[in-house]
């Protein structure tokens, strides 16, 4: 038996080994890998909003570049951290205070329509035959539904005190955290990357140098040029969203539609989902308005219609296409698998991956083809 021979036979019983093992303690493998999950998801909850916030932050530090003074360098950093921070709150309580109003009057305006409208459904799915079972079915779910119960709990969700829905909001920010230790700590954490963001750039640097050694250059590489897909992805995203809800909002407000603050921050928060996301945007738009008037609701279906056509053909082109060089056929597909996979963050984060590996297998490909 040769050497080689005998190193792969070692190798082949290594890994069945392994893969028994892990066979036998899968759940206690899982187990683990949560928890260490749980240890780890405040950083990583940090990476990923300093990584966003990157965006504002570079753009406040080109401004203050502009500024001569040697003395006032120093302060640069600190500076656009903390604007940058006032800027994020500040969008955040504005959009609070516009969307919460507007949401507090649509949910009263249905509680006054819905059960007509439910009614009305019953009696068309009733004159027909072919339907008349579903109306039956929709007659008896709505005869045991108590539509007072049911928007006195959503009323009381929005139209509380102040108190409640800062309670609800804390609410949210403990789920995603785990607590509100937690969030304080990414916050703390977040505001370290983003103040010392370079050193830390140096440090990963040197550590791919260790570790794939010839390799490095390669690594570094592709690393990069996932950084970059991430950045303007993300860049381009929110710039495209916030045009979309401030036109949308003009418009609205031009038209006299209702709920313009609302469906406007509806807008631009669902255009941030590649692809189908302003469909879904204009899709809630219509329901929200129908209650209130049909002919208002098809007056915003076509400004919706409008609205894409003039982001596909201008933003996306200008913003999205110049930021990822990749095929529309190739983000779609990585819209269904990242969504089939993760929901939307996994939209989120399958394109720039995407285009990354697009990009890596281009590469790869004409290189082979040049050597041949």
């Amino acid at each position: 038996m040769t050497k080689f021979d005998y190193k792969n036979i070692r190798n082949i019983v290594f890994s069945a080994i392994l893969l028994i093992g892990v066979l036998f303690y899968i759940e206690a493998i899982k187990t683990i890998l949560l928890n260490i999950l749980g240890v780890i998801t405040p950083f990583l909850v940090s990476g990923a909003v300093a990584f966003v916030l990157t965006i504002p932050m570079n753009f406040i530090e080109k401004l203050l570049n502009k500024v001569k003074s040697k003395k006032f360098k120093k302060f640069i950093r600190p500076i656009s951290i903390i604007l940058t921070l006032i800027l994020t709150f500040g969008i955040i309580t504005l959009v609070i205070a516009l969307i919460v109003p507007q949401l507090i009057n649509a949910v009263v305006t249905i509680e006054k329509n819905l059960p007509a409208i439910a009614q009305k459904a019953i009696d068309f799915l009733k004159s027909y035959s072919f339907t008349e079972a579903y109306g039956e079915k929709l007659d008896k779910f709505v005869n045991n539904l108590s539509w007072n119960h049911l928007f006195d709990r959503i009323k009381g969700f929005f139209d509380g005190s102040n108190s409640s829905i800062a309670k609800s909001v804390l609410g949210t920010a403990s789920g995603i955290f785990g607590s509100i230790a937690n969030a304080f700590f990414s916050f703390i954490f977040t505001i370290y990357i983003l103040a010392d963001k370079e050193h830390l750039s140096y440090q990963a640097k040197k550590l791919v140098d260790a570790i794939f050694l010839e390799k490095a250059p390669y690594v570094k590489h592709v690393l990069s040029m996932t950084k970059n897909n991430f950045y303007y992805f993300v860049k381009a995203q929110l710039i495209k969203a916030s045009i979309m809800g401030i036109v949308t909002f003009i418009m609205m407000m031009i038209l006299g539609l209702p709920y313009p603050s609302m469906i406007a921050v509806i807008a631009a928060t669902t255009d941030l989902v590649p692809l189908i996301g302003p469909i879904i945007g204009v899709f809630l738009g219509v329901l929200f308005i129908l209650i209130e008037s049909p002919t208002q609701a098809l007056i915003y279906a076509i400004l919706g219609i409008v609205l894409q056509q003039l982001e596909g053909n201008i933003l996306d082109p200008k913003l999205v296409g110049n930021s990822l060089s990749i095929p529309p056929m190739w983000s779609l597909f990585a819209v269904v698998v990242g969504g089939s996979l993760y929901g939307v963050v996994g939209m989120w984060l399958f394109v720039p991956l995407f285009a990354t590996l697009y990009k890596v297998v281009s590469e790869w490909s004409n290189s082979r083809l040049k050597t041949n």
